[in-house]
Formats: C-alpha cells, sequence, structure tokens
C-alpha cells in the first residue's frame, strides 16, 4: 500500500495539533507557577517538566521525519524513473521511426511487417507517459505534428507492404529502397 506524501503531511500536522492540545491540557492541570519567588523544589519541578516536553517533541519530531522522509524519496525517485522511462521511450520511437525505411528494405515481408508493428508499439509506448510534451518541447516539436509524421510513415509502409505483399520477397533490397522512397520521401535536415 502506497502511502502519499500528502497524507502523512496531514497526519503530522492533525499529530501536532494534538501534542500541543495536550501540552495545553498538561500545563492547565499542573498549574502556573505562583507570581512569588518559587522554593528550589517547585523550580526544579518545573525544570522537569520542561525536560520532559522537549524530550517528547524532539522524539515526535524524528518520528515525524522518520516517517515523512521516506515516502518522500520513494515519490521522487518514481519521478525520475517515469522521466528517465519516457525519454527512452521518446528516443526509441523517433530514432527508429528515422531508420525505418532503410531497415525495411533490406527485411521479408514477414519481417518488415513485424518491424513496423513492433515500432509502432513503441510510438504509443511513448506516447503513453505524459512527459513526452517535455521531450518534445527540447527538440522544439509538437505533439501532433511528432504524432502524424510517424503515423504517416507507419501507414504508408503499410500499405506499401500491403500492395507489394505478392513480389516483396523476389525483390532486391535497392528496388524495395525505391518504393518507399516514393512512399516515404527521405527527410532533409537542416544543418544550418
Amino acid at each position: 500500500m502506497r502511502i502519499s506524501a500528502k497524507l502523512v503531511l496531514i497526519s503530522m500536522i492533525g499529530i501536532t495539533v494534538l501534542f500541543v492540545a495536550l501540552a495545553g491540557w498538561l500545563f492547565s492541570r499542573i498549574g502556573a507557577p505562583p507570581n512569588y519567588v518559587a522554593e528550589a523544589a517547585e523550580l526544579e519541578h518545573w525544570k522537569f517538566f520542561i525536560d520532559v516536553l522537549e524530550i517528547i517533541a524532539i522524539g515526535f519530531l524524528l518520528a515525524a521525519l522518520g516517517l515523512l522522509i521516506p515516502p518522500l524519496l520513494k515519490e521522487a525517485q518514481h519521478k525520475v524513473d517515469r522521466v528517465e522511462a519516457s525519454r527512452l521511450a521518446y528516443i526509441e520511437a523517433t530514432t527508429e521511426e528515422y531508420y525505418l525505411p532503410t531497415k525495411i528494405a533490406a527485411l521479408s515481408y514477414a519481417d518488415a511487417v513485424t518491424l513496423v508493428e513492433s515500432v509502432h508499439l513503441k510510438k504509443h509506448r511513448a506516447e503513453s507517459y505524459t512527459e513526452l510534451h517535455q521531450h518534445l518541447k527540447l527538440r522544439d516539436e509538437d505533439m501532433l505534428v511528432w504524432h502524424g509524421r510517424l503515423s504517416s510513415t507507419f501507414d504508408a509502409l503499410t500499405g506499401l507492404l500491403e500492395n507489394e505483399a505478392s513480389r516483396w520477397d523476389s525483390m532486391d533490397c535497392q528496388a524495395r529502397l525505391h518504393l518507399i522512397r516514393q512512399a516515404i520521401p527521405r527527410k532533409i535536415v537542416n544543418a544550418g
């Protein structure tokens, strides 16, 4: 069962209020020291009372930190792991989509269909992370543009493979690549 940091924090605030109320009640039950100069025994009594309250407060603070810090560390680690997993999913989908035409040209029909499906699944996995927007923003890409580009690549390749199913395996690699480049022109990268 995962305890949220908010629940722990609210619990700690509630316990703190309860502790302050208990200290106030104890103070009212024991009473304030008299206005006249107290005898040494009375002063020792109050010193003991304050020492006990300090020990209880320090113990409570340490217990609160012991309860609060581990869930916060786990939550922070989960966020870091999730960002890393989303970044890897984005990189995989984008990189494999870039090299997909060349790879498909070298594969048999069955292997080509399997590869398109595999890369398509990686795209969907990358899109399942809400952090994908952060990765796209770093590259000045829009989510709709990225999604559209990858989807059109998959659609074009699937359509090409369906149209050429009967003769795909008999074509040489260069002929396949020529057909692929007709369906998906090479992206021109601006090196400037």
